[in-house]
């Protein structure tokens, strides 16, 4: 008399069903618990109060994450998230996934990068009131960078590092992006050209 909700529907599963429905089920799993750590981080980072962490929106745990992560890495903390929904959306839209272990070193590599390049950018800017901007791993690798590079070189090295690392871990492609920029540039010069 009843429906149950979450059965399958009868008939439909045979073995090849059954391992695709597996399958799928476990992509949504993963894209929903990505989504869901996407959402905790943001919040324990909006919410991040260094003097106690008793006010945080998600907990002494979510104040734990976002005092380590933010005096890890500063501002660039925020990425986080943004990386973790970047990550369920493949799962989304059913395409294929990168090695994770991959993603996940190119992703700490750009961290660490990032950081140092705000250090650099921002030596004495503070996040939340005592933490340096691009956090400790920023000071320690921005100052290494600038005693070595320069502040100018700095920004070149770390900026040449970025696009080689997203090359590397990702399906961008420097000569198709400097291909869209010149299209561009020429639509915009023929554009100005008829006016």
């Amino acid at each position: 008399m009843g429906v149950r909700l979450f059965s399958p529907r009868a008939g439909t599963l045979d073995g090849a069903s059954k391992r695709r429905s597996g399958f799928r089920a476990g992509r949504e799993a993963a894209a929903v618990l990505l989504l869901a750590a996407a959402c905790y981080l943001a919040l324990a980072l909006a919410t991040l109060e260094l003097e106690g962490g008793e006010g945080n929106w998600v907990g002494p745990v979510g104040a734990w994450l976002a005092e380590l992560l933010a005096g890890g890495f500063g501002v660039v903390a925020w990425l986080l998230p943004l990386e973790l929904v970047l990550i369920a959306s493949p799962l989304l839209r059913s395409q294929e996934l990168q090695p994770l272990g991959i993603r996940l070193a190119g992703d700490l590599a750009l961290g660490i990068i990032a950081s140092s390049i705000v250090h650099v950018a921002l030596p004495e800017a503070t996040f939340e009131r005592t933490l340096p901007v691009g956090g400790n791993i920023g000071l320690f690798f921005g100052e290494i960078m600038r005693a070595l590079f320069s502040t100018l070189g700095s920004f070149l090295v770390g900026a040449t590092l970025s696009v080689l690392l997203l090359i590397a871990r990702s399906a961008f492609s420097f000569i198709e992006w400097c291909e869209r920029v010149a299209e561009f540039v020429r639509r915009v010069q023929h554009g100005l050209g008829r006016s």
